[in-house]
């Protein structure tokens, strides 16, 4: 009998039978321990996935051991446009666009002279002088391995991480470069007006419009409903939650108030909050506090559909 990590190297090889230690190969997939979890699954363009699942201990282990053969390695829980644990569907999948992980600064930030902070955006902060940037510190966001995958070469999927979630989306149409993928499912306002600073969690972009209110802070704040969950587009996801939030058709603020190229992309359910956003997935995201209050626009992204997993199937 062949070591597991020869055994992952004969698949790479296009073996389609042969086994190692509570390991085997069936055709195009090969399982750890049995049929219940693949591990490897050969695609019919040739590339192999990894499962990156986390089963158990021991699966674990034989998923380090053979990671070196794999191309792409994909929590299948994440993947919900697919029964990911039928390996027929699995090979039909079709990666169209990928990219190694990338860092990208998604605008800038400082302490003002009150103490309070300050976002602006990348445009913004390139039309600064040299001494006027350096008072700024870069808001960098990671984006691990990303892939654009399909099955019927119609619809089509951005698979990647955030924080510690693993997530695939529907994309609205095909796009031409991963870079691509990202812009479109950002919120329509923001793609109009790329120059915008925004805080973003998860589907979620928060935009700073505390300025341009008329009515005092705390006449706002007070109108604000305690731990309000921002609408779910998909019923069985996560609550993203704010410390205080309504919807724009109940507070006591007109279009008026906002700049025009805002207002037009408001609607009578767009969320308004202030505080922190809580989701059980996803880092605590601080927009403001009770001594310095400011008030965010929540818009959602574009996604069609959107599936997350830690991936964790044990």
């Amino acid at each position: 009998m062949v070591s597991q990590e020869e055994l992952a190297r004969l698949f790479k090889g296009w073996e389609k039978s042969g086994s190692a230690s509570n390991m085997f190969i069936e055709g195009d997939v090969l399982y750890s321990y049995g049929t219940h979890f693949p591990l490897l699954i050969r695609t019919k363009q040739g590339k192999i996935i990894q499962n990156a699942d986390f089963y158990s201990v021991s699966t674990r282990c034989q998923q380090n051991k053979t990671s070196y053969v794999a191309d792409f390695m994909i929590p299948f829980s994440s993947m919900g446009f697919i029964n990911a644990y039928n390996v027929n569907e699995v090979k039909n999948l079709e990666i169209v666009l990928s990219s190694n992980e990338t860092w990208e600064i998604k605008g800038y930030t400082r302490l003002d002279e009150e103490d309070q902070r300050e976002y602006i955006s990348v445009v913004k902060w390139e039309s600064l002088s040299g001494a006027e940037r350096n008072k700024y510190t870069a808001q960098e966001e990671r984006r691990p391995e990303t892939l654009v995958l399909t099955v019927n070469n119609v619809d089509f999927y951005l698979q990647s991480q955030d924080d510690e979630q693993f997530y695939c989306i529907q994309l609205p149409q095909k796009p031409d470069a991963i870079s691509h993928a990202y812009d479109m499912i950002k919120p329509d306002f923001i793609q109009e007006y790329p120059e915008t600073p925004y805080i973003r969690q998860g589907e979620w972009f928060f935009i700073d419009i505390t300025d341009h209110m008329t009515l005092k802070k705390t006449t706002v704040y007070n109108s604000l409903e305690r731990d309000f969950v921002l609408p779910k587009r998909e019923p069985n996801s996560n609550n993203h939650t704010a410390t205080r939030g309504i919807g724009w058709n109940q507070l006591v603020l007109s279009r008026s108030n906002m700049p025009q190229h805002l207002s037009k992309h408001i609607n009578r359910g767009t969320p308004i909050v202030s505080g922190q956003i809580r989701h059980v997935e996803h880092r605590k995201l601080s927009l403001s506090t009770t001594k310095n209050k400011r008030f965010f626009v929540a818009l959602e992204n574009n996604a069609v559909h959107s599936w997350s997993a830690i991936g964790d199937v044990d």
